[in-house]
C-alpha cells in the first residue's frame, strides 16, 4: 500500500494503514487512550464520541488505491498528479487516444454514494472548463472513484465512469 501512497497521494504520509488501524484500536477500547487514560470525565460531560480518524491518511489511501484500481485493473498510465487542481489524477490509454480526469472520495463512514455524486459534479465542470485544450480526435472520460475504508486493510471501491466525447 505505502508504494501507492507514495506514488498517487497529494500528501506526504508515513504509514496511513498504520494511522487507521491506531484508530480503529482506540474505537475497540472506547473510553480509554491506547496508553490507558480515560477520554470521558463524566462530571464535566466530556466523551469519547467525537475522536476521528487522520484525515490525510484516508485521503492517501484513497488516492492509493484510486491510482492502484486504475493502473492494474484498467491497464491506464498514470499521466500526473496535480497538486489542488481540479482533478486528483490524470490517467491515458495510449491504444485508445484517451485521457481520465478523476477525483477520488474516500471515506470510513457509510455515505460514499453520497461522496460520488458531489466529486461527479464538480469534475464534470473541471473537465468542462478543460475540453478546448484536448484535441478533437482525443476522448475524453471521467472516472470518479470513491473508496470506503471498512476495517484494517478491506476496502470497497466503486467507480464511475463518464465519456465527455
Amino acid at each position: 500500500m505505502n508504494t501507492y501512497v507514495d506514488r498517487y497521494a497529494e500528501q506526504v504520509v508515513n504509514d496511513a494503514n498504520s494511522d487507521i488501524s491506531k484508530y480503529l484500536t482506540f474505537l475497540k477500547e472506547r473510553g480509554l487512550t491506547l496508553g490507558g487514560v480515560s477520554t470521558e470525565v463524566v462530571l464535566l460531560k466530556i466523551s469519547s464520541r467525537y475522536v476521528k480518524p487522520n484525515n490525510t491518511a484516508i485521503s492517501a489511501i484513497g488516492e492509493a488505491l484510486a491510482g492502484w484500481y486504475l493502473q492494474t485493473k484498467k491497464n491506464l498510465i498514470p499521466l500526473a498528479r496535480p497538486i489542488q487542481e481540479g482533478a486528483d489524477l490524470i490517467f491515458m490509454d495510449e491504444k485508445r487516444d484517451s485521457y481520465f480526469l478523476v477525483s477520488v472520495k474516500a471515506t470510513m463512514g457509510q455515505f460514499i454514494n453520497t461522496f460520488l455524486k458531489d466529486a461527479t459534479v464538480a469534475l464534470l465542470k473541471y473537465a468542462n472548463n478543460n475540453i478546448k485544450y484536448i484535441p478533437p480526435t482525443t476522448l475524453l472520460s471521467n472516472y470518479i472513484i470513491g473508496v470506503a475504508i471498512k476495517k484494517n486493510e478491506n476496502y470497497e471501491i466503486k467507480s464511475i465512469k463518464i465519456d465527455l466525447g
